[in-house]
């Protein structure tokens, strides 16, 4: 089973930063979607407006108002610990979205998830099929545009996880081919 995770941050240090928006869709081995997840996520850290990334929120649109449904780190942390349990996590660019989920869990208390160590990253292949010259980028929104992915709202979390899964879709062959060969 995987977990196609994408979240949106208030800058790009795990140690400093904190997530604000997660999305989560988990599928079968054949990609076909099981359940989803969304979460908007109020940052906690009395300093999180001084140290965020205003580049970060600028492309995210997060602003530190308070938003309808919003639910805290620590609710967010519960939740990601439930939902991650005993699946492979997988994304696009999945280090950053993991070294979020790891850093997140244990600031709150919580054990990583038995989430495999190993994971499917949408951007690896992209990289291998831009060398080619199949794509001209590793970019989501550059890579929806070029394979006619809907992603109708970059960096936003549920967005970018659709159009991840999209993406994922057409480069499964390649993917599962890579993945036997790291196994081996």
């Amino acid at each position: 089973m995987y977990a196609w995770v994408d979240l949106e941050t208030t800058g790009l240090d795990a140690s400093r930063h904190e997530i604000t928006e997660v999305a989560l869709i988990t599928t079968d081995p054949s990609l076909r979607e099981i359940s989803r997840w969304h979460a908007l996520v109020r940052p906690s850290r009395p300093d999180a407006r001084a140290i965020a990334d205003p580049v970060g929120l600028a492309l995210t649109g997060y602003d530190f108002e308070p938003r309808a449904g919003e639910i805290d780190q620590r609710a967010c942390a519960h939740q990601l610990a439930e939902r991650l349990d005993g699946l492979t996590v997988c994304g696009h660019y999945v280090a950053f979205d993991r070294s979020f989920i790891n850093a997140t869990l244990k600031r709150h208390g919580f054990d990583r998830p038995r989430a495999s160590r190993r994971g499917i990253d949408t951007k690896v292949i992209a990289e291998a099929w831009r060398a080619q010259g199949m794509v001209t980028s590793t970019s989501l929104s550059i890579l929806s545009s070029e394979l006619d992915l809907c992603h109708d709202h970059p960096h936003s979390a549920m967005s970018d996880i659709e159009a991840t899964l999209g993406l994922a879709r057409i480069l499964w062959p390649a993917m599962m081919r890579a993945a036997r060969k790291h196994l081996e």
